[in-house]
């Protein structure tokens, strides 16, 4: 199956979770029979990771939104464990501190972007402060 027809959406489109199947298996029925996939896909992030960190020209910044339990935790697990730890971090965002409140939006993620080569994952609450309550576009550099 061709995962990225099945699940990518549109821009601009509406999404029904009430008609996306929360089993959705395709051809592999247990985690054992989908083994040698899973395997085949880790290699590959790792090879590609590797090839990455040895160019040092380019990064990436995986982020994860979602509410408490929606299974980011369980994500950066599987994706990380194909990766070698060395080129890889993970930085979870909360509410901000005092400090991170006193400068624009951003400031508090520019600290944690990857390097050249490096790796780095966001993960976001859906229960730290919504967008609506960010600063407006006019305020962000005053």
């Amino acid at each position: 199956m061709h995962y990225r027809k099945k699940f990518c959406v549109d821009p601009g489109s509406k999404v029904d979770l009430g008609k996306v199947d929360a089993g959705f298996k395709d051809e592999h029925e247990t985690h054992q029979d989908a083994l040698a996939e899973i395997e085949a896909h880790n290699q590959k992030l790792h090879d590609l990771q590797y090839l990455m960190y040895a160019e040092g020209r380019r990064s990436l910044l995986i982020v994860l939104q979602g509410r408490d339990a929606a299974g980011k935790d369980g994500t950066i697990n599987h994706v990380l464990g194909a990766m070698n730890p060395q080129g890889c971090s993970v930085t979870g965002f909360k509410v901000p501190s005092k400090e991170e409140a006193a400068h624009d939006f951003l400031w508090r993620y520019h600290q944690h972007t990857p390097g050249k080569g490096q790796v780095a994952i966001f993960s976001g609450s859906a229960t730290s402060p919504s967008r609506k309550s960010l600063p407006r576009r006019s305020n962000l550099y005053a």
